[in-house]
């Protein structure tokens, strides 16, 4: 991926974004100063839970961290915030595969998205870039979701 607008609008730009559930951004500090340091990033996905389980209790124990990291942190000046994608689909990745080998599943995931189609990781991402800057930098403890209206919850 390439982050070259990010990097010339925020001065940095993400390193390091893995496939998977769970994966880690560590941004480090902006090349320009800032006010804050940036901390970890963790990026949590939240979907419509396809297979019940320990998934939706792991997710939710990571997010319940994070926002105890935020608020144990805050006095250091680093910020602590989830990123919960939902459906990403890539050339490669999960999605693409269940479109080709379970396109039933793929059509009731589908059905289920209100905006009608899966998200990119160039999205996810610029949400990542977005929240790590200076230009969020009183955004701590939130779990921000990415998921074009799929979440049914409500936070608050």
């Amino acid at each position: 991926m390439a982050f070259a607008f990010e990097d010339r609008l925020y001065g940095f730009a993400p390193r390091g974004l893995h496939r998977g559930c769970v994966a880690e951004a560590r941004i480090g500090r902006c090349r320009q100063p800032s006010p804050q340091p940036i901390g970890d990033l963790r990026l949590i996905r939240r979907e419509i839970d396809f297979a019940a389980g320990p998934y939706g209790t792991f997710k939710a124990a990571l997010i319940h961290y994070l926002q105890g990291l935020a608020h144990q942190l805050a006095d250091k000046g680093i910020r602590a915030n989830a990123v919960s994608p939902g459906n990403t689909y890539f050339d490669g990745g999960v999605w693409a595969n269940i479109e080709q080998n379970l396109p039933d599943l793929f059509s009731s995931a589908m059905a289920l998205n209100p905006s009608g189609r899966m998200g990119t990781p160039e999205e996810i991402a610029r949400t990542i870039v977005f929240v790590s800057s200076p230009a969020a930098s009183r955004t701590s403890g939130a779990n921000i979701l990415v998921d074009g209206a799929l979440s049914r919850g409500v936070q608050f």
